[in-house]
């Protein structure tokens, strides 16, 4: 669901004690992002938390207008993203229906959202999700669909996770760890040390880490898979190997046991082929079962 060549992230953490008013938040983000449209061979830059296969989740239930919850019932969910804009754009994510978010939506102004098409598929099957409204609780302003997106598996690789994703703008509610996402024209590890100097330029005692293409966060997130089937490759080698051995052995006992046999179809004038051909037949039978 999204491109992840050309691409480099890097993750910053601001402090609650530096950062507790979310305007400053905000400041940073867009500072950093504006300064890194401007280096050379940048072509997209953007900011969200979590980006695919970096290890964070974030979940939750949201109400949606006009449809009461019955007791007991969890009500609608999906995973959760808080992204800047021009987002899809670094990744390649087609915009379904609607619109991007932009620079207008910040604080003050109406709040908005995004959903990607499996939400709108499950809680809007007549493709009338544009102009909906839902929030994360009581104590959230209600917030107005104003796009529809392509699925994205960012989170794991198991077909059977079909939970959608709904995005909200980080102008109008930032969170402290943020990743800067950026499209290059080149090699994406050479954007490593612009994006922290973009960092550093508007506040020096942040550290970045978590530098990382999105292909090497997937390669990070299939490692435990990987190497499951790594052990079970050894086992399996172990396995073959230990069973050749059986089976040469009881081979080898069977022609030895034979050669009063073997001797006698020699006089009697069968060829060596024939002789090795009549053992190694009985050999394949074996190793076939």
């Amino acid at each position: 669901g999204f491109n992840p060549a050309n691409v480099m992230t890097a993750a910053v953490a601001l402090p609650d004690t530096a950062y507790h008013d979310k305007s400053k938040q905000i400041a940073l983000f867009r500072s950093v992002i504006n300064e890194l449209k401007t280096k050379p061979g940048v072509i997209t830059a953007a900011a969200a938390e979590p980006v695919p296969f970096n290890g964070d989740h974030w979940t939750g239930s949201f109400e949606i207008e006009g449809r009461p919850q019955l007791p007991g019932d969890p009500g609608p969910h999906g995973y959760r993203g808080y992204i800047s804009p021009r987002y899809f754009d670094a990744l390649r994510i087609l915009i379904l229906q609607g619109r991007d978010f932009t620079e207008a939506d910040r604080l003050g102004s109406q709040p908005v959202t995004i959903i990607d098409e499996n939400l709108a598929r499950k809680y809007w099957p007549h493709g009338d999700a544009l102009g909906q409204r839902l929030r994360n609780g009581s104590h959230f302003p209600w917030a107005t669909v104003v796009g529809v997106v392509k699925h994205v598996r960012a989170y794991n690789f198991a077909a059977s996770d079909t939970r959608g994703i709904y995005y909200m703008p980080i102008y109008q509610w930032p969170v402290s760890q943020m990743n800067f996402v950026v499209r290059s024209a080149g090699n994406p590890h050479s954007m490593a040390g612009v994006i922290a100097q973009a960092v550093h330029r508007q506040d020096p005692s942040q550290a970045i880490f978590d530098m990382a293409t999105p292909s090497e966060l997937i390669e990070r997130a299939l490692g435990p898979q990987e190497f499951a089937m790594k052990l079970l490759a050894i086992f399996a080698g172990a396995a073959v190997f230990l069973a050749a051995i059986g089976l040469y052995g009881v081979i080898s006992f069977s022609a030895g046991r034979r050669t009063r046999e073997i001797g006698i179809r020699s006089a009697l004038g069968a060829s060596r082929w024939q002789v090795v051909t009549m053992v190694a037949r009985q050999g394949f039978q074996l190793t076939a079962l």
